[in-house]
């Protein structure tokens, strides 16, 4: 297996924060305070840009195909692409919206805040179902895990935290990476992945969250994973994209094309993923 970059194409003047998919196309957010819109089938912007106040650091795409952002200055807003309208906003008054996720067999959706507390909103209504402290520092990632049934959360304080969410109390948290934790992965059969800002990546069992395998991948931040069948990968602040076995965690491949540090990943389908950097690219990688 290796993967190649088929395109790359520079879509910001600025620094890439995050990226969200939806089919066959992708959103991007930028300092530049632009969120755009890129079809993956013709490989070209579509006629779609919204500009918002602030840096937009957090998308998420809901699957009816509304489009969620998170701003810096802790504005969320929720939009409709097919009519750019704003169909629901709310200011969360902190320096952050970091991360968001989203269950459709509950019906919510789940936010992470610079201040470490954790929002539901419900998705018919968008009614505030919670929002109280759940970490010490910034709630670098939010996944939802569909084997659980849980929230599982990474922060800067360095821990990993997963919650219930029919009362959000607080089942497990953990050290994870005691420079912080970012980047979280919610496996099929329970395991959890996190990376941290000390370059690790650890796998934790769902037997009490054991530790089951670290490693030192990265000599930056990992910032994002995707898994792609028996596949992991990690981007981080060192410019590089590594490929990991899921069976062995032995390095597969590194992924060297762009110029400054990869921020966000998004997996397109089997064969292919995309990634973001501060260097304004999206890179499209296949192995078919």
């Amino acid at each position: 297996m290796i993967f190649k970059a088929n395109r790359q194409v520079q879509l910001h003047n600025n620094p890439i924060y995050s990226i969200a998919q939806n089919g066959e196309v992708v959103f991007t957010s930028s300092s530049d305070g632009t969120v755009k819109k890129f079809n993956l089938t013709t490989m070209q912007l579509e006629p779609f840009t919204v500009r918002t106040s602030h840096s937009c650091i957090c998308l998420h795409v809901l699957s009816n195909g509304w489009l969620c952002l998170g701003l810096i200055n802790g504005d969320f807003h929720v939009l409709d692409p097919a009519t750019n309208l704003d169909l629901f906003s709310f200011s969360f008054g902190e320096r952050g919206v970091f991360s968001m996720d989203s269950s459709n067999d509950l019906g919510c959706l789940f936010i992470g805040l610079s201040s470490g507390k954790l929002a539901v909103f419900r998705l018919d209504t968008f009614e505030l179902l919670f929002w109280d402290r759940i970490a010490n520092d910034k709630i670098r990632g939010v996944k939802w895990s569909k084997t659980l049934q849980k929230i599982c959360l990474t922060s800067k304080d360095g821990s990993v935290s997963v919650v219930n969410p029919l009362n959000y109390a607080i089942e497990h948290s953990w050290m994870g990476h005691e420079m912080g934790a970012n980047a979280i992965i919610c496996l099929n059969d329970g395991r959890v992945i996190t990376g941290g800002k000390d370059g690790y990546i650890r796998v934790w069992g769902n037997d009490e969250r054991r530790l089951e395998h670290a490693f030192p991948a990265h000599r930056g931040v990992v910032y994002s994973m995707v898994v792609m069948g028996d596949y992991l990968f990690s981007a981080s602040r060192d410019k590089s994209i590594k490929v990991w076995s899921l069976v062995d965690y032995s390095p597969l491949q590194k992924l060297t094309a762009h110029r400054q540090s990869v921020n966000a990943l998004v997996q397109q389908n089997e064969h292919s993923f995309v990634s973001v950097s501060d260097d304004g690219t999206l890179i499209f990688w296949s192995n078919a």
